[in-house]
């Protein structure tokens, strides 16, 4: 079964760690001390990517929404990075490389808008350099239909 990962690295320190805690906790269902113990990782530094899983079924833009909801330090610019998991990253590169077939990259950028992974500009980007209009089309129905 495939499991619902994704990577998150903190740019800086949030206002409320409390605050981060209660959203981890709620959105992934860990328990208050496995949520805190997560969080500390987040912001331990120097900071680095932490792999975080989420149940089956729940929302990573949720859990954006969430995060975006919390108050962090300065409060301009970015204040976390996310992208998917080590396997995502993984066929991003060789996609990049050009070691696939259109359907490949169809699917992986289906898979990257449905599951808010890595930086939308970036994977736009992407998929309008590897795609003809057509697979652009396919690609925009099927999203729509699985989203």
């Amino acid at each position: 079964m495939k499991k619902n990962i994704c990577r998150i690295k903190a740019l800086k320190n949030c206002n409320s760690k409390f605050a981060f805690v209660k959203h981890l906790k709620f959105i992934t269902g860990l328990g208050l001390k496995e949520a805190k113990d997560l969080t500390d990782t987040i912001f331990e530094k120097p900071y680095k990517y932490v792999e975080i899983e989420l149940p089956i079924g729940a929302s990573w833009q949720e859990f954006r929404q969430g995060l975006d909801e919390i108050s962090w330090e300065g409060n301009v610019g970015t204040n976390y990075e996310m992208d998917g998991d080590l396997r995502w990253r993984r066929n991003f590169k060789l996609l990049q490389l050009g070691a696939a077939s259109k359907e490949e990259y169809a699917d992986f950028i289906l898979e990257s808008f449905t599951s808010n992974f890595g930086n939308s500009e970036e994977v736009l980007k992407f998929a309008l350099d590897r795609l003809s209009k057509e697979d652009l089309i396919k690609t925009i129905n099927l999203y729509k239909i699985n989203g």
